[in-house]
């Protein structure tokens, strides 16, 4: 205790496409949260100031955007299913929220269907760690609503040595 590390930059950049969560159900309005840009962020670091490039969302058929989230960036572009943020600066950009938004998805999108994001930053030039540029992540649309349900990221059984599990638990609290 009463340790203190400091950690600063070293020569180089990270940008990474981090993670998108969402739930998607048939008809519902949702934010989508999207952690992409500078990874320094995790350690309230700027170590990609001055690096200019672009995040780019590709959305699924099932799901349309309607608006940038309250206090996030809004797109520079859209192109069919492709949303496009041009950013000047990763080192202003903040790596939680820039980019979260609001999407719908369609009414008539089937229960237990697959829907699939991809998460794109650029460049890759200079990039400490290229690797982590580029992101999938599949949802499966749901019913009905658990104001109680839990989920774990893996879903399927995990090495968890090598491996982390991230865990959402969404809680509806109604009483006094």
């Amino acid at each position: 205790s009463n340790v203190n590390f400091g950690i600063k930059c070293k020569p180089g950049f990270d940008l990474a496409a981090h993670s998108i969560v969402g739930r998607f159900r048939p008809g519902g309005v949702r934010k989508i949260n999207i952690s992409a840009g500078d990874l320094s962020n995790f350690y309230q670091l700027h170590c990609a100031s001055g690096i200019s490039g672009k995040v780019q969302l590709v959305m699924p058929a099932a799901v349309t955007y309607l608006s940038p989230a309250a206090g996030a960036l809004n797109p520079s572009s859209i192109n069919a299913d492709t949303l496009t943020w041009n950013v000047a600066d990763f080192g202003t950009v903040n790596f939680f929220s820039a980019f979260n938004i609001i999407a719908k998805t369609d009414s008539f999108a089937a229960v237990g269907s697959t829907i699939c994001f991809t998460l794109i930053v650029n460049p890759i030039n200079g990039d400490l760690n290229p690797a982590n540029n580029i992101l999938t992540k599949c949802f499966v649309i749901v019913a009905s609503c658990d104001p109680n349900e839990k989920e774990a990221e893996p879903a399927a059984a995990t090495d968890t040595s090598t491996k982390w599990i991230t865990y959402t638990i969404h809680f509806q609290n109604t009483g006094t």
